[in-house]
């Protein structure tokens, strides 16, 4: 029997900060040291980052040996909800006590979920605890702040800066024994009288955070804050009763909105789009002049979470406390847990917002995040409105699509011999691995049956996963787009926008709050077509052309690729680099960019690919990447994306600059509307790929966002202009089809916003803003003739009237 083999604390008795882990490793017990190992290297790095010297620390472990195979388990399962203690892992913490008392550091720093459950009883996820302070159980009168381990930021790159954080937060913590947090007066059993007199004191305020609850569809609390330290729940619901007669509640409303819509109070909220657009949705309520510290988060430090519980660790020196909250949903709690826990809300939103805004002004981005903040009004208005949707004509492509699926289900039968299930994961792998014999494809780990292995065995050969392929696109559209379950009971598409939906800035969509709708901005192709406007309306898209390509052209610069799109396409200038590479510069003279092309499943022309290579190899994807995503064989994949950086030199100089730019500037690269942003993820090719794309990203939509949505919403001469949708690239609205003279200068005037000049390094450029209009927002063909056409806006504005004029009176026939 191999003998135990203890590690224990090592450092000074003196310390003013004590490191609890978890367990020693293989490193630490043949050294016979806590934090030797991979993970000690890295805690090292960490707390040097964070002026703390590792020899002034007092080091330690919770379990002092090292268990069987690394795994805690031995000792300590926490991952079962109820969780068992071995008799060793008592003796250990009796140990750690003992060991702690005779160390009076003014805080102990719990790496991991182990550490924290020892020394404080919680036993839930790391991820939520971490950042914030708690009175030990353990040690009483001890202070305790949660983190990550060190071992978890090998494997997430992320953690390291959390851990940093909090470790400058120790720091601070290490000057003074007693826990000192803000003073919180929250009062939530308000009177009538108390509730009224408080709002009124609101009214001639300067500043004020709100938060709602919602239950039922309804709002059933309301806070206030009027400083970090003085916040109000107004309840509406009490013991499953209204809180206060209706003409009272009323009287409430009344008042509440009076400070909402006022314009010259500054209010502050969390993921503001959502509870704007359910008090504008339930009572009528516009809130204006309103911060939001979600989207000032994920300015700031867009690769992290940007939830309210996230910020209070980041911001405020206020302990988690989002689970009171769900425990009362739960029934695990009292009404007054809940009303505190929304009073509290709205209390931290004061507290956090200065410091957001700081960090904002360091990086240069307040007016990034001002114009981000702008479009949540007209997106609420977009979202509330929806997109009328011709219904009928929905319902019967759903019943073209069924017929299809039987057709290929038949078909698929034939090929396979058997009623293979293409919507089981589990038959298609025994077809496929096993009856065919084909090596298995994985992901995660796992085998898998998804689109990419199905693409890769089409592609050698197998038509039944080609099949699959098309059935499960089918039925998607189906489920999904031709469901008409999602549209709103009054014929309207509705969704969700999410102002800071991705890193780059550009918005997201996503179900309404409500249960409606879906993700209108990545709708198919095919969908537009149902998409359509009021009577006596007609539909506009505006689009950017080729906007990211032009961004990067400019930038680079590429020289070629700036001269194509003078002359005009500049995927047809790709489309004839790969017809030359592909016959080998003996190009027949029957072929052009619009001929059909051998490549892929041979349905598409040059052109497609031509455009597929703009769209995808500016941003570091490699030839393999590129083969799978557009289902081309590896040979070809290799010889377009050759092809492109040989044509098109400047695209690799770009990326070669972004990389140099983020080694000289601490990470930071900004684009050419100011627009900061500091990427935090581990040094490499994955890090740079995203960096490729953020400056023509980015740019395009803060172009959209500022000079599209927030110019058109808020100007008073575009009131005839009703907004759509955006789309990334695009703006979709539509306007009456009358005074087309008067239609004709407003669409002029938002073409000169969008194509306002954008300055970079001394010179000027912009995207060039092409306009459709039509009877519905799929582009017209033979088989959708009310559909969008071309309007050309470089023409005179009686011109341009007339154009209008002819397109209406073609789909009102």
């Amino acid at each position: 029997m191999t003998e135990k083999r203890l590690v224990l604390g090592i450092g000074p008795s003196n310390a003013a900060i004590t490191l609890v882990g978890e367990a020693p490793g293989e490193r630490e017990e043949r050294l016979g040291q806590p934090f030797v190992g991979s993970a000690g290297y890295l805690l090292s790095t960490v707390l040097k980052t964070a002026f703390i010297p590792r020899s002034e620390c007092y080091i330690t472990n919770v379990v002092k040996e090292r268990p069987p195979n690394n795994n805690i388990k031995v000792f300590i399962d926490l991952a079962k909800k109820n969780i068992v203690e071995t008799p060793a892992y008592k003796e250990y913490v009796t140990y750690l006590k003992e060991e702690l008392d005779a160390i009076k550091s003014n805080i102990i720093v719990a790496f991991g979920q182990t550490a924290l459950y020892a020394l404080c009883g919680y036993h839930d996820r790391i991820t939520q605890r971490r950042g914030s302070i708690y009175e030990s159980l353990l040690l009483p009168g001890r202070k305790v702040i949660a983190t990550f381990h060190p071992a978890s930021a090998l494997r997430v790159y992320l953690n390291q800066y959390l851990i940093i954080h909090d470790l400058k937060k120790a720091k601070t913590e290490s000057e003074f024994p007693e826990i000192r947090r803000t003073e919180r007066m929250l009062i939530t059993e308000p009177s009538f009288t108390e509730a009224a007199a408080f709002l009124d004191t609101l009214e001639t305020g300067q500043e004020v955070a709100f938060d709602i609850e919602v239950i039922n569809e309804q709002v059933s609390h309301i806070s206030f804050a009027s400083s970090t330290y003085y916040s109000m729940c107004i309840p509406f619901i009490s013991k499953g009763q209204s809180y206060f007669s209706l003409d009272k509640e009323a009287f409430i409303w009344h008042k509440i909105a009076l400070i909402l819509e006022n314009p010259h109070i500054r209010k502050i909220a969390q993921n503001k789009i959502f509870d704007s657009h359910f008090l504008y949705r339930r009572y009528g309520i516009r809130v204006h002049n309103c911060d939001d510290t979600m989207i000032g988060q994920a300015i700031i430090m867009p690769d992290f979470k940007k939830g309210l519980d996230f910020i209070c660790s980041i911001h405020t020196t206020e302990p988690y406390y989002k689970d009171e909250g769900k425990k009362w949903r739960g029934m695990e709690g009292g009404e007054k847990v809940f009303r505190e826990y929304n009073a509290k809300d709205s209390a931290v939103l004061l507290e956090a917002f200065p410091s957001i805004k700081q960090s904002l002004e360091m990086l240069n981005n307040i007016e990034v995040y001002e114009r981000q903040s702008r479009i949540v009004e007209p997106l609420i208005f977009m979202q509330e409105r929806g997109i009328r949707m011709n219904v009928e004509g929905i319902k019967k492509k759903c019943e073209e699509n069924k017929n299809k699926i039987e057709e290929l289900t038949a078909e698929l039968y034939s090929i396979c011999k058997t009623e293979l299930n293409y919507a089981s994961p589990k038959q298609l792998a025994d077809y496929f691995y096993n009856k065919k014999g084909q090596k298995p494809y994985t992901k995660d780990g796992r085998v898998t049956t998804d689109e990419t292995a199905m693409i890769r065995l089409a592609r050698k050969g197998f038509k039944e996963a080609d099949i699959i392929l098309q059935l499960r696109r089918l039925s998607k559209m189906n489920s999904n787009y031709y469901n008409t379950d999602k549209i709103s009971l009054d014929g309207r598409l509705r969704t969700a926008f999410n102002p800071v939906g991705t890193v780059s800035g550009r918005l997201s969509s996503s179900e309404s709050i409500f249960g409606e709708g879906n993700n209108v901005q990545n709708q198919p192709h095919e969908v537009n077509e149902f998409m359509i406007p009021n009577d006596g309306n007609l539909m506009f898209s505006i689009d950017l052309s080729q906007a990211e390509n032009r961004v990067v052209a400019n930038i680079a610069p590429e020289p070629k690729m700036i001269q194509a799109f003078l002359d005009g396409d500049v995927h047809e200038l790709t489309a004839e680099m790969i017809i030359f590479l592909y016959y080998g510069g003996k190009v027949p003279p029957d072929i052009n960019v619009r001929s059909i092309s051998p490549l892929g499943n041979g349905t598409h022309d040059w052109r497609f690919w031509g455009k597929k290579a703009n769209h995808g190899l500016n941003y570091g994807q490699g030839y393999k990447k590129f083969a799978l995503q557009n289902q081309l064989q590896e040979r070809d994949a290799k010889m377009i994306v050759d092809g492109y950086f040989q044509m098109y030199p400047g695209v690799k100089s770009y990326q070669k600059w972004v990389i140099g730019e983020l080694y000289a500037k601490g990470r930071r690269l900004t684009n050419p509307l100011g627009r900061s942003r500091i990427f935090f993820e581990r040094w490499g090719q994955e890090l740079f790929n995203s960096a490729f794309d953020f400056i023509p990203q980015s740019t395009v939509g803060d172009i959209i966002n500022g000079r599209g949505l927030n110019y058109i919403y808020y100007s008073s001469k575009f009131k005839p202009v009703i907004l759509i949708n955006q789309k990334h690239d695009s703006i979709e609205f539509e306007s009456a089809a009358k005074d087309f003279e008067r239609l004709a200068k407003m669409l002029l005037d938002i073409k000169a916003s969008l194509e306002a000049p954008i300055e970079w390094q001394g010179r000027e450029f912009f995207i060039p803003a092409e306009l459709k209009a039509g009877g519905n927002l799929k582009e017209a063909d033979n088989n959708n003739l009310y559909g969008l056409r071309k309007v050309d806006l470089s023409k005179s504005i009686t011109d341009i009237a007339k154009q209008l004029e002819i397109i209406w009176n073609s789909i009102s026939v």
